[in-house]
């Protein structure tokens, strides 16, 4: 069970089991909707994208006392989290057309040559507790602008961070294109080993981020 005690009077704020179990069939469900995701273009991406932002945001109240008792944050300061969630969300999304077209590297007259971007497959975040939106974004919408799939572990501290995400994906984006699994160390580190798993955005401590790159270093952090 993990327990998140919050700083304000160190009482037992959040329970939840484990996902031990539901490991595979969540790579498994985010291979799969991968596929579909990757097929839309870009600006369909990016409208549904928008759109959860959007419902993301529209629950900040809830959102920003869930972060004060989580984290011990004065809720004066959560508004800040948020803003800087949105502009970044908004600002990676306004270059994303731009940034994942072809590049024209033609030479010759006779010939179209260009490099095309392709996503890589699913991205496993793993997200610190001390800033866990405005981290977390870095990694999430570029992500899934690009037509990957994620899967996102948050700190023991932030759970509910990760499940008010999840559940304005899913009000806005395809099954499984946006996942979360709470997860302790060791599991965490089984997902990262996974060959399934293609991508791995890390944000934490020393020690951890030495164990994550043993548990697999063919892949790109």
């Amino acid at each position: 069970m993990q327990k998140t005690i919050t700083p304000i009077d160190n009482t037992v704020y959040v329970e939840r089991e484990y996902h031990s179990t539901k490991i595979e069939q969540t790579i498994d469900n985010s291979m799969k909707a991968q596929r579909e995701w990757s097929n839309l273009n870009v600006n369909e991406r990016v409208k549904l994208l928008k759109n959860f932002v959007e419902d993301f945001l529209s629950k900040g109240d809830v959102i920003g006392e869930e972060l004060s008792r989580q984290i011990g944050r004065p809720i004066s300061q959560a508004a800040g989290e948020l803003n800087g969630f949105k502009e970044r969300a908004d600002y990676m999304l306004s270059i994303a057309e731009k940034k994942l077209a072809n590049i024209d590297v033609t030479k010759d007259s006779n010939f179209k040559s260009f490099i095309k971007r392709k996503a890589l497959g699913i991205v496993f975040v793993i997200a610190p507790w001390n800033y866990p939106y405005l981290v977390a974004v870095n990694s999430i919408i570029p992500a899934m602008a690009s037509g990957n799939t994620v899967i996102l572990k948050h700190s023991a501290q932030t759970p509910l961070c990760a499940e008010q995400l999840y559940q304005s994906a899913k009000k806005t984006l395809p099954k499984d294109v946006f996942n979360y699994l709470h997860l302790n160390h060791e599991d965490g580190l089984k997902v990262v080993s996974d060959k399934r798993i293609n991508f791995v955005s890390f944000t934490g401590s020393v020690k951890a981020g030495y164990d994550v790159q043993k548990s697999n270093s063919y892949k790109i952090y």
